[in-house]
């Protein structure tokens, strides 16, 4: 997908794309609504972001680990145990962990080779990093594919759906999670949506429409899309909304602290959407 004053929607090909108001940076398709940053930042720049250890400093506490649990539960109760699952984009490796105490054969692949060397110090050689190509795995290696949080990071995602579709047996899963552009706290946030505030990070946006369309062309099929969210601690929310100084609602901030709440973790039922698709058999 190239950089254009005028380009082509990738997934409906149309050139439609109009800018969002307020978030001029991301421009959308008024075909079908799938979104994007306007410019992709240097894929040096990107890959440098990730590989630095500033951006997973605060993504190895209890909350993480929990939303990794929510995860796990959710797949465990359809995939059987000893199922060989691929778990693409895999972090700090809490799915992993969790996978192997569960009996499950799972790799992992991050663009971070910070992540990877820590995953595979703690857990032996499980996981992988490198250039994105369907020569890391041999065709029809898994049973199940995650991917959680990671296809808006991926400028060319359409071929990170393409390996999914060569890595999986006939009849496999894919397990993807991605921010909804169309979720009802966009919707309510607009402009001020927590989706829109990544923009070094995320460079697409997708629909349950325009997922749909991707996916189904890319050799998957019983395609289903159901909400999803996360979990964070209060302290974490309630940072994000009043956390800077120049906020006049900054002293809540300190108040959640002070009653020690920030340590308190829960479930948000927004933002994301989890999808579910099975490759052609």
């Amino acid at each position: 997908m190239k950089n254009k004053k005028n380009p082509l929607c990738p997934i409906c090909n149309k050139k439609s794309f109009y800018k969002l108001r307020g978030v001029g940076k991301i421009i959308r398709c008024s075909n079908c609504g799938f979104g994007r940053l306007n410019l992709c930042p240097p894929l040096d720049d990107v890959e440098a972001m990730y590989n630095a250890k500033a951006y997973f400093g605060d993504k190895n506490g209890d909350e993480y680990y929990l939303d990794a649990l929510k995860r796990y539960k959710f797949i465990s109760r359809k995939i059987p145990s000893g199922a060989k699952i691929l778990d693409f984009g895999c972090g700090m490796g809490q799915f992993i962990g969790l996978c192997r105490k569960g009996g499950y054969r799972i790799k992992g692949y991050d663009i971070s080779k910070y992540v990877v060397n820590k995953v595979n110090s703690k857990y032996g050689f499980v996981a992988k990093s490198g250039k994105l190509s369907k020569r890391m795995y041999k065709q029809g290696s898994f049973d199940v594919i995650t991917s959680f949080d990671v296809i808006e990071h991926v400028w060319d995602f359409e071929k990170a759906i393409d390996c999914f579709n060569y890595w999986l047996k006939p009849g496999g899963y894919l397990y993807l999670s991605t921010p909804n552009i169309d979720s009802w706290d966009a919707k309510l946030f607009s402009s001020r949506w927590h989706g829109y505030t990544k923009l070094k990070e995320h460079l697409v946006y997708f629909s349950p429409k325009t997922i749909n369309i991707l996916l189904k062309r890319n050799g998957f099929y019983q395609v289903s899309v159901k909400q999803w969210g996360f979990v964070r601690s209060i302290g974490f929310a309630v940072k994000k909304m009043f956390g800077k100084k120049r906020s006049k609602l900054f002293f809540i901030n300190d108040l959640v602290s002070q009653i020690k709440l920030d340590k308190l973790c829960l479930y948000f039922p927004m933002h994301n959407m989890l999808i579910i698709a099975q490759k052609t058999k």
